[in-house]
């Protein structure tokens, strides 16, 4: 029943932009102007659906080019009681070798603040900080892009939705310290 209305939705769409670049093509003095126009006009019309989901897209990718990034400002040093005795890491969950924050919330603390729309409609930014919680230092900062896509929606996404996840993560800054005070 759904493919029924989209494709009812999409032959009056497709009616309504013949429609209205023949209006237009009549503008034109020569053949060639007309049918240059209405060619025109018809790229116009099925592309303005998608368009903000196409340039969210490319903004996307250049913001996770040059801004998604994570910065280590300071060393991260975390205190022997966080290791066993040989060297190894008690902080971390040992299924999926990742780490478990739980055991760190006494030492570091992750701070999440959201821009959203950041540039444009329906694309946030997410800046987190790690901070020692004791000293209330930033040690690290990273950066993440959310886009959501354009208006037109498909499966409750919408056209161009993306994602742009900065590397390393805290995790992988975390262990790859390891390092004692």
């Amino acid at each position: 029943m759904v493919g029924l209305v989209v494709i009812v939705a999409f032959c009056l769409y497709t009616a309504f932009a013949v429609f209205v670049a023949r209006r237009v093509g009549r503008l034109a003095k020569s053949r060639l102007g007309q049918n240059a126009l209405v060619a025109s006009v018809l790229v116009v019309l099925y592309l303005a659906p998608i368009a903000d989901g196409i340039y969210g897209y490319f903004v996307l990718q250049h913001l996770c080019a040059t801004e998604a990034k994570t910065e280590v400002l300071k060393p991260i040093r975390l205190p022997p009681e966080y290791f066993n005795s040989d060297g190894s890491p008690t902080f971390v969950d040992k299924e999926f070798r990742r780490v478990n924050w739980k055991f760190l919330r006494a030492e570091l603390e992750i701070k999440r603040y959201e821009t959203l729309n950041y540039q444009i409609q329906s694309l946030d930014r997410v800046q987190s900080t790690l901070v020692n919680f004791r000293t209330n230092e930033v040690m690290a900062r990273h950066s993440d892009f959310y886009y959501r896509g354009g208006w037109l929606q498909y499966n409750g996404a919408g056209m161009g939705k993306s994602v742009c996840l900065a590397r390393p993560s805290f995790d992988e800054v975390i262990l790859g310290s390891g390092t004692k005070k």
